[in-house]
């Protein structure tokens, strides 16, 4: 089980998080996980009362219930608030049962940082038409461009 649990959790941690800071631990018993919030990891003034964070807590939890699928788990959760840890933000368990590989699965490894400036430019028309395409190309995907400023 450690093993499965170590595969999910690298899976996992490509959630996006504010400049990359991965404010989470992880602390394992059998087949649970409980998530702790690490506030010092993510100090930017962005993250204003820990909002940011805990947004990319939950795209942690759907990054671990994703993973978990291609390994035949389903998940259950509980998650804030906890008034005994404050830092706590979920608990979740790993439950071994026929389940359907979660298509998104294959896109986990696809997600990289972004540390460049951000550009205002408007998009090339050979960059929307890309998108466009590849939402297409996904199957039931959609891509609707806001181009007024």
């Amino acid at each position: 089980m450690k093993e499965i649990i170590a595969e999910i959790l690298s899976d996992a941690v490509r959630a996006p998080s504010g400049d990359n800071h991965q404010p989470w631990k992880f602390e394992v018993e059998d087949n649970v996980i409980n998530v702790f919030n690490l506030p010092e990891r993510d100090t930017i003034l962005y993250n204003y009362g820990q909002h940011g964070s805990y947004f990319s807590h939950g795209c942690l939890l759907e990054n671990i219930i994703i993973a978990s699928s291609a390994r035949g788990y389903s998940v259950e959760f509980k998650v804030l608030p906890d008034s005994n840890n404050a830092e706590w933000t979920m608990s979740l368990t790993l439950i071994n049962r026929t389940i359907e590989k979660d298509p998104l699965y294959a896109f986990l490894d696809k997600r990289s940082t972004n540390r460049k400036k951000y550009k205002n430019d408007p998009l090339s028309l050979p960059e929307a038409k890309a998108l466009e395409e590849t939402a297409f190309s996904i199957g039931e995907g959609a891509v609707h461009l806001v181009t007024n400023r």
